[in-house]
């Protein structure tokens, strides 16, 4: 469960906001739940707005937005498909008359509390059993880490704004396009190169700005763009939540 603030900006509940122990939440005129969803019912939408239009849910220290309705769903803007991740001030609107705005508070002590506990587990007997035991499975380890700072190099990303520059950004996106192009299909990798663009125009304001919890929350989101350390999205959005 996470905190967060809806906030009706436009639209006629305008003024009201609705603080939410985020789980899972459906958003429209009459939402339907299932046993384990709330509901926000937009009071006074008009029949653009569908019965259920939207899904508020937290996964993963993440908050994402997943558009039900056939009407469609803008986020900033712009029409969503699918599933998004949301970051902090994102405005929702399902409806040209209707706009929220998703806020929370990252819950920063509760992530560290969790990484002091791995970190306590792994120290108290990860090396002397079980695979991790044997030699060659370390040496393997020792060079895979020995590589991810051969990328941190690479990428030149430190906590100063300062460092991060457009030459990084471009051979990311060069990388990703021919580790990229044995993966997926064109029309869906350079779907992808435009995500991974705005990703990082986003961190690199975020970064000029010293606003260290967006970059954080914009790392995460190109970390989960592939589930694997293959990636160079992956490796790169790594080593930026590392060093942030």
């Amino acid at each position: 469960m996470l905190g967060v603030i809806i906030a009706f900006e436009a639209g006629p509940q305008q003024g009201e906001t609705r603080d939410v122990e985020l789980g899972s939440l459906v958003v429209g005129r009459e939402p339907i739940t299932e046993s384990h969803q709330q509901a926000l019912a937009l009071i006074g939408a008009g029949q653009s707005v569908s019965r259920t239009h939207f899904e508020l849910f937290y996964q993963l220290g993440e908050v994402r937005l997943r558009s039900i309705s056939a009407n469609g769903t803008k986020v900033n803007g712009k029409a969503v498909t699918g599933e998004m991740i949301l970051v902090p001030g994102d405005t929702v609107s399902p409806s040209e008359d209707i706009r929220l705005r998703i806020s929370w508070r990252a819950p920063e002590k509760i992530q560290a509390s969790a990484a002091k506990s791995v970190q306590a587990d792994a120290s108290s007997g990860l090396f002397s059993s079980g695979p991790l035991a044997s030699p060659v499975i370390r040496s393997v380890i020792a060079i895979y880490l020995l590589g991810i700072l051969g990328v941190a190099a690479w990428l030149n990303l430190s906590n100063s704004g300062s460092n991060f520059n457009e030459g990084s950004s471009a051979e990311l996106t060069s990388a990703y396009r021919v580790w990229g192009g044995e993966q997926f299909s064109v029309e869906e990798l350079e779907s992808r190169i435009r995500i991974i663009e705005g990703d990082l125009e986003t961190l690199r304001v975020a970064m000029v700005r010293n606003e260290k919890e967006t970059a954080r929350v914009v790392c995460r989101r190109l970390r989960a763009m592939d589930a694997t350390r293959e990636s160079p999205v992956y490796r790169y959005a790594a080593t930026c939540l590392a060093q942030l």
